[in-house]
């Protein structure tokens, strides 16, 4: 049945009202970050500033030392530990997942329990064991290091949903592939991964941003694993630290 004229305008108005919702506070922030301080403390508060100053971001960009340096080094830390995590993990759950859903193997489904009673864990049980660990294999303080922990804490999550969701598409469309002279690599990259896309885009977003994380399952927005697996060098900061 055709949805009415009305109700597709309905539609489009109340997507574009939350949509606007959702994208002021981000407008707000560039707005703050170009305008003068006089705007800033000025009342009441206007959106478009009457001075308008690029001088913030010049010195993010292209400041040698201070609060500014500190920032874009914190920025860059963070954006290379949370990339290699969501990377790492995301292969890790792709291909763990596939072996775990189409593989038939001795304790394969009590292997799979384990990754989900790890990731029902509290991750602060597993802190302190890591930050041993870490500082045995010569990886504290490093981001490397950081990057391992992060993975032990998200990949449990990332090997359960894809196995699940590769379990969900039916086994003939990988069979009609192989029998086309695929292999079982072949067939996943071609065959089962593009449906999957939107789904493993999922599990990449709760690597890196998830709101209802864990305490330590998010590597942009977790002080506490920070502060425990480094030091506070000024070559070493992150964005929950350093900002």
């Amino acid at each position: 049945m055709k949805a009415s004229r009305r109700y597709r305008v309905f539609i489009h108005l109340a997507a574009l009202g939350a949509m606007a919702v959702i994208l002021a506070p981000f407008l707000w922030l560039f707005i703050t970050s170009i305008a003068g301080q006089t705007d800033q403390l000025s009342r009441p508060l206007h959106w478009i500033p009457e001075h308008m100053t690029l001088s913030r971001y010049r010195e993010i960009f292209g400041g040698r030392s201070g609060a500014a340096s500190l920032f874009r080094s914190a920025m860059v830390n963070s954006f290379i530990v949370a990339t290699c995590t969501v990377l790492v993990s995301l292969t890790v759950g792709i291909l763990g997942g596939y072996a775990l859903a189409r593989l038939r193997f001795p304790f394969r489904r009590a292997t799979l329990l384990s990754f989900l009673v790890t990731y029902m864990m509290p991750p602060i049980v597993l802190i302190i064991p890591l930050y041993l660990i870490m500082v045995r294999l010569g990886l504290y303080n490093t981001k490397a290091g950081l990057v391992v922990v992060y993975c032990s804490l998200v990949t449990p999550f990332a090997l359960w949903t894809m196995s699940n969701f590769f379990g969900s598409l039916p086994a003939e469309l990988e069979e009609a592939a192989r029998v086309d002279g695929c292999s079982r690599m072949g067939a996943l990259v071609r065959i089962v991964l593009p449906p999957q896309r939107a789904k493993w885009r999922l599990v990449r977003a709760h690597d890196s941003a998830d709101k209802r994380r864990k305490a330590s399952g998010n590597v942009w927005r977790d002080p506490g694993t920070l502060l425990l697996m480094s030091s506070r060098r000024e070559d070493f900061v992150f964005l929950p630290l350093g900002a």
